[in-house]
C-alpha cells in the first residue's frame, strides 16, 4: 500500500476535516476561543441577557484545563516502570532508558497533544535516538 500517488491531492479529501479538528483543538488549546464566543452570542441573543452580551468574557481555558489535568495526573509524579523486585542488570537497564529517553516527558507530552488532537500514537523502536543530547 503506498501512502502517496505522484500528481495526486495531499492531503485527500477525506484527511481534511481532521486536520481541521487538529488545528481547530490547537486553537483552543492556545486560548483563542473565538468560537466559544460566537456561539455564547448566538445563544443569549433572544434571552434576558442579552444586553449583557457586550460584556461577555469567557476567561478559562476548557481544553487547556482538560488536557493537561489527565497528563498531570498521570506523569506529575514518576510512575514506576519495574522489571523485578531486585536492583537486577534488567531493572537498571529499564531505568537507564526510561531516563535516556526522558519517557516520562514524552508521556506527559503525549496525553496533552492527544487531548488536542483527539487522538495519539507513540512509536517505539531500538536504534539511536535521533534528537537525543547528551
Amino acid at each position: 500500500m503506498k501512502l502517496f500517488d505522484v500528481g495526486d491531492q495531499f492531503p485527500d479529501d477525506e484527511s481534511i476535516p481532521r486536520i481541521a479538528r487538529y488545528i481547530r483543538g490547537k486553537f483552543y488549546f492556545e486560548g483563542k476561543q473565538a468560537e466559544f464566543v460566537e456561539r455564547a452570542t448566538n445563544i443569549l441573543k433572544d434571552t434576558p441577557h442579552a444586553e449583557k452580551l457586550a460584556l461577555l468574557y469567557i476567561g478559562f481555558h476548557m481544553v487547556q484545563a482538560l488536557t493537561n489535568k489527565p497528563a498531570d495526573l498521570m506523569f506529575g509524579e514518576p510512575p514506576n516502570y519495574q522489571v523485578s523486585e531486585d536492583e537486577t542488570p534488567e531493572q537498571q537497564a529499564l531505568e537507564r532508558i526510561t531516563n535516556d529517553n526522558e519517557l516520562n516527558t514524552i508521556g506527559h507530552e503525549l496525553v496533552v497533544s492527544s487531548g488536542i488532537r483527539g487522538d495519539g500514537w507513540l512509536k517505539v523502536f531500538y536504534d539511536y535516538r535521533e534528537d537525543y543530547m547528551s
